[in-house]
């Protein structure tokens, strides 16, 4: 028998239809029921099903377009396909707005039924579905229920599941970008899956913003069963998520949880196990990139994994910025059951973490704590253990690189272990509170040894443990380099293994002791004898001392043996710390030395943003001859530009009347008179530079150094970069590889200018000019440092990170900016022609040669600088912080002024004499500033220092000759972009024929 029942475009408006089944189909039937644009508006149907099929019968409702606006739909079956049916229910496009429907299994699909549900585009807006199951597949039965794009906008789902599955069933129910905005879903399981059912509940790109989620478990899977609920792209942002288990997996369940990119802004969500998981169950729940951002998690186990249960939770990139996360345990894991937490890149900034166990672990439980590279920065954990592991456990919590920075971490145990636990706790570059500078009472403070040195050596130092000093009992904690500038400026921090704790005053204590033999003594004579420092670090305040003395009338050698601390506090931060050396012992083979230290805190007044200032020298810095040389360059400032001006208008008004004069004459006038100036040189003055591609890539570099240069005084001006570590070597390096479009803009547009065709090899030249002269010079001297086992020795690893940077950022960024200064300022728009052939250049005197103007040229810029140089070099190659960059920046600002004024005087000269090389001419005349530098280093070297050595001497002056490069550079361009305007501008005043 086959019926075929077709309803189209039915029920237009305001109809009821009732459709009943009673005893339909006993056996082999197949029917089809169709529904095509039916119900468009406030219909009312019913469709009952009641002992319909109750064996073998083939069943097909398909829904299309149905309901567009106010209908109610009704479809109920009871005691439906009770053996080897099956059924294929599908919806599209059904129920477009403001539809009701109820949808109700009762005892449907008794023995080795098929059922197929699937919605497609289902429910648009402000529709209520409510699909109930009851005592639904007994046993055997095979159920597929698919979602594809349902509930787009504000519609109530409610999906109840009541003693459905009782025996070997296979249920698949998939939601694909389900919920777009603002539906509620319930979905309900009671007593589902009594045994050796399979379930699969898959939700991919779930409730994009502002839904609801219920879903509850009620002793679901009592035995034997397998779930997997896997989450994908699911609840991005505002929806509210909650997941509930009451008594589910009594025995030998198996239960996959998966959440991948789940949460990704603002979701709330909940996961509460109440009495899961009694006996022999095993739960996998796992998290990858869950919860990016401002999302609140709250996962609760009740009288969980009461004995021989296995339960993995792993979180992978979860919790990326400002979640909350409480994890709660209560009554878990009575007994023999095995836990594995392992975090993975979690809580990456502002999180808090709330984990509590509450009598968990009673007996012979296992449990794996592991976290790597948790909480990078401002994160909160609070770990509390309340009557844990009473008897016979095993814990194993490892934290590796754990709170990087500005992290609080309360760990808290009551009651735990009473007898025969065994507890591991690891840490690995664990940092304590030193980013945040905020600690707890008894908190551990960190005392780091950086590095030791001859005191007349300043940028000679060694591994503070290179000298034979001990290590205190404390457990090791091996520091990293957090920034680039550490690295390059050899900082070697290492643990101390003393033990300190804030507010906790330590009597003198002996932490280790050390029997010289030969070789450590004739170790510990070479430091005394070169008056060895050494530095460290408590809370990022340095600290130096003096490893021993030489004996009146050079009697012996004595070692410093005890160190005493006196660390000043305010509130919850440390503010002053300062170091007492004491216990002088004489050297001697044989003897052993004890070494000591005690600590004693004390509250001080010295507020946290002014800790700083006992470091800094006002009385050097702020010397009346600093703010003399301000003032005296400052008023030799006004004085040349002065004189520039008034200079350069009465000659060249008196240039401009001679050369109007010229044009009144006839061409016998002109013929029989004199003609001499830089008018005589306009078709060659705007000429080519020779070699214009290295011409181009040296002003290209010299405007990269001043913005790199500008940059720095003012970020050290606003963030005091000289109180962390590297930081302004950091910055420099970070300005120099951001702004390299400017050096590929300036230089690439200036050899456009100029003709050049090969303008690949120009921005070559242009990005690896001063990073090929830095890094080759620095290599050079590292081979050096690494021959004396220094720790001015770069690693390998920074090396690489540097050629990085050059290759993957300083290249493509100097490429971007020469591509726009070829197509934007490429143009040369001279206003004078350039002649075919060259002008001679006649004889003039030896005064206005190119060579004396260059050499001449330097000296007024040096002069307005030199003072700064003294206290910059000091600062540099002494134990001097120089903080006075307000300073630097009037210096920096004279020193422009200085030198275009001077290399604009130059220029005119030489062109008066009908050179028209003023191109290079400019540029060296300014740049010879950095040859006065050089040689004044010299004199700072020998008159002002007492550095020696091959190591140093080497390191000094390779230095210095990078310094003054690259202010050579910088001025140089100062020079020629001031003349450049001066030269374009009176030249376009003139009339030319």
């Amino acid at each position: 028998m086959i019926d075929q029942i077709k309803f189209v475009r039915v029920g237009i408006s305001g109809n009821k239809w009732k459709i009943k089944f009673v005893r339909v189909g006993i056996s082999g039937n197949k029917w089809k029921i169709k529904f095509v644009r039916v119900g468009i508006s406030g219909n009312k149907w019913k469709i009952k099903f009641v002992r319909v099929g109750i064996s073998g019968n083939k069943w097909k409702i398909k829904f299309v377009r149905v309901g567009i606006s106010g209908n109610k739909w009704k479809i109920k079956f009871v005691r439906v396909g009770i053996s080897g049916n099956k059924w294929k229910i599908k919806f599209v496009r059904v129920a477009i707005s403001g539809n009701k429907w109820k949808i109700k299994f009762v005892r449907v699909g008794i023995s080795g039924n098929k059922w197929k549900i699937k919605f497609v585009r289902v429910g648009i807006s402000g529709n209520k579905w409510k699909i109930k199951f009851v005592r639904v597949g007994i046993s055997g039965n095979k159920w597929k229920i698919k979602f594809v794009r349902v509930g787009i906008s504000g519609n109530k789902w409610k999906i109840k599941f009541v003693r459905v599955g009782i025996s070997g069933n296979k249920w698949k129910i998939k939601f694909v970008r389900v919920g777009i905005s603002g539906n509620k879903w319930k979905i309900k399981f009671v007593r589902v899956g009594i045994s050796g059912n399979k379930w699969k509940i898959k939700f991919v790109r779930v409730g994009i913003s502002g839904n609801k989620w219920k879903i509850k478990f009620v002793r679901v899977g009592i035995s034997g069963n397998k779930w997997k609920i896997k989450f994908v792209r699911v609840g991005i942002l505002g929806n509210k998520w909650k997941i509930k288990f009451v008594r589910v997996g009594i025995s030998g369940n198996k239960w996959k949880i998966k959440f991948v990119r789940v949460g990704i802004s603002g979701n709330k969500w909940k996961i509460k196990f109440v009495r899961v998981g009694i006996s022999g169950n095993k739960w996998k729940i796992k998290f990858l990139r869950v919860g990016i951002s401002g999302n609140k998690w709250k996962i609760k186990f009740v009288r969980v994994g009461i004995s021989g249960n296995k339960w993995k939770i792993k979180f992978v990139r979860v919790g990326i910025s400002g979640n909350k996360w409480k994890i709660k345990f209560v009554r878990v894991g009575i007994s023999g059951n095995k836990w594995k937490i392992k975090f993975v890149c979690v809580g990456i900034s502002g999180n808090k973490w709330k984990i509590k166990f509450v009598r968990v672990g009673i007996s012979g439980n296992k449990w794996k704590i592991k976290f790597v590279r948790v909480g990078i920065s401002g994160n909160k954990w609070k770990i509390k253990f309340v009557r844990v592991g009473i008897s016979g456990n095993k814990w194993k919590i490892k934290f590796v690189r754990v709170g990087i920075s500005g992290n609080k971490w309360k760990i808290k145990f009551v009651r735990v272990g009473i007898s025969g636990n065994k507890w591991k706790i690891n840490y690995y570059a664990v940092l304590g509170d030193e980013h945040n500078h905020v600690y707890e009472d008894a908190d551990e403070v960190v005392l780091w040894m950086n590095t030791v040195g001859p005191y007349h050596n300043r940028q000679e130092t060694y591994s503070y443990f290179s000298l034979p000093f001990c290590i205190g009992p404390k457990n090791k904690i091996a520091h990293y380099h957090e920034t680039l500038g550490e690295a390059l400026q050899g900082v070697e921090l290492e643990i101390s293994g003393l033990d300190i704790s804030f507010k906790s005053d330590q009597a003198k204590v002996i932490y280790c002791t050390v029997t010289l033999t030969e070789d450590l003594y004739q170790a510990f004579v070479y430091a005394v004898k070169n008056h060895y420092w050494y530095q460290m670090y408590i809370d990022d305040l340095p600290i130096w001392g003096i490893v021993g003395e030489i004996g009146d009338d050079n009697e012996g050698y004595f070692l410093w043996t005890h160190k005493k601390f006196d660390i000043g506090y305010n509130g919850k931060q440390i503010v002053d710390v300062n170091l007492t050396s004491d216990v002088k012992v004489k050297l001697q083979p044989k003897i052993e030395l004890a070494f000591s230290y005690e600590v004693k805190f004390h509250e001080s007044s010295i507020p946290f943003s002014k800790r700083f200032d006992k470091y800094l020298d006002p009385n050097f810095f702020q010397h009346r001859i600093h703010w003399f040389s301000i003032f005296n360059s400052f008023m030799m400032v006004i004085f040349l530009v002065g004189l520039v001006s008034m200079i350069l208008m009465r000659t060249l008004r008196k240039d401009y009347a001679r050369y109007s004069k010229e044009d009144d004459m006839d061409d016998m006038e002109k013929d029989l008179g004199d003609e001499y100036g830089w008018k005589q040189v306009h078709g060659d003055v705007f000429r080519p530079a020779s070699h214009p591609m290295l011409f181009s890539a040296l002003i290209g570099t010299g405007y990269h150094i001043s913005v790199v240069s500008l940059s720095c005084i003012i970020f050290s001006m606003i963030g005091e970069l000289y109180t962390e570590r590297g930081s302004l070597l950091s910055t420099g390096i970070f300005m120099y590889a951001a702004t390299s479009p400017v050096n590929g803009y300036f230089g690439g547009s200036l050899y456009a200018k100029m003709g050049g065709k090969v303008w690949i090899k120009q921005m070559l030249l242009s990005a690896s000019l001063l990073p090929v002269l830095v890094c080759g010079t620095a290599f050079f001297i590292n081979f050096i440092a690494i021959y004396y086992h220094a720790s001015r020795a770069i690693p390998f690893g920074t090396m690489v990170a540097v050629t990085c940077i050059c290759i993957f950022v300083i290249l493509p960024l100097t490429l971007v900016g020469t591509v726009l200064g070829r197509n934007l300022a490429g143009q040369p728009n001279y206003p004078c022609r350039i002649n075919a052939v060259p002008r001679p250049i006649p004889e003039k005197k030896w005064f206005m040669e190119p060579s004396v103007i260059i050499v001449l040229g330097g000296v007024l810029p040096f002069g307005s600088i030199f003072i700064e140089m003294y206290f910059i070099f000091t600062s540099f190659w002494a134990y001097k912080i120089y903080y006075v960059y307000g300073f630097m920046l009037l210096v920096f600002l004279i020193l422009t002024v200085v030198t275009v004024c001077v290399t604009i005087v130059c220029a005119y000269f030489l062109l008066n004499a009908e050179d028209y090389r003023w191109q290079w001419t400019s540029f060296l005349a300014a740049a010879s500033t950095s040859c006065y530098v050089y040689l004044y280093s010299f004199y700072y070297f020998f008159f002002k220092t007492k550095m020696y050595g091959f190591f140093q001497t080497t390191f000094y002056f390779g230095y210095m000759a990078l310094f003054s490069l690259a202010l050579g550079i910088m001025c140089g361009t100062f020079g020629y972009v001031g003349t450049s305007s001066f030269v374009r501008k009176i030249y376009s005043t003139v009339k030319i024929d």
